[in-house]
């Protein structure tokens, strides 16, 4: 293999989610997501960590509150749901092809949290897009 290979891999700063009818297959509108390296995506999970370090300092080390913080998501479905719908909402930066009564629909952050709240299917396929390495990558046409 020649090095120079590898850099004609490129991450994508962000991808186009295609969101399908889970019964029927039928495309419905396409979400736009921040790909791993996306300075949204690090904002999230750098929040993610000031907190499980917060939590840290109150029960007494990283450990325990890494521990403290598995035993609530195992028994409150309620809060792991909650934490995969702040990460998708940060994660979506616009949407396409959303309509009402045949009207564009503009992006609203607020609407997609309440599509991605009430939507379990639809959380599922986005989760499913975003931990998809392929999506994030492509080979530049340069090599």
């Amino acid at each position: 293999m020649d090095l120079s290979e590898l850099d004609s891999i490129i991450e994508l700063e962000s991808a186009d989610c295609v969101v399908t009818d889970p019964t029927s297959g039928d495309t419905l509108f396409t979400l736009v997501m921040a790909g791993p390296e996306h300075a949204k995506t690090l904002a999230y999970r750098s929040g993610e960590g000031a907190r499980t370090a917060a939590r840290g300092k109150r029960a007494g080390g990283v450990l325990q509150a890494l521990e403290a913080r598995a035993e609530e998501l195992i028994t409150d479905p309620e809060e792991a749901r909650d934490r995969e719908v702040d990460e998708l909402c940060s994660r979506t930066l616009d949407w396409k092809g959303v309509t009402d009564n045949g009207a564009n629909v503009p992006f609203d952050a607020k609407m997609v949290a309440t599509l991605y709240r009430s939507k379990r299917w639809l959380r599922e396929q986005v989760s499913g897009f975003l931990s998809d390495t392929k999506n994030w990558r492509v080979r530049s046409s340069k090599h």
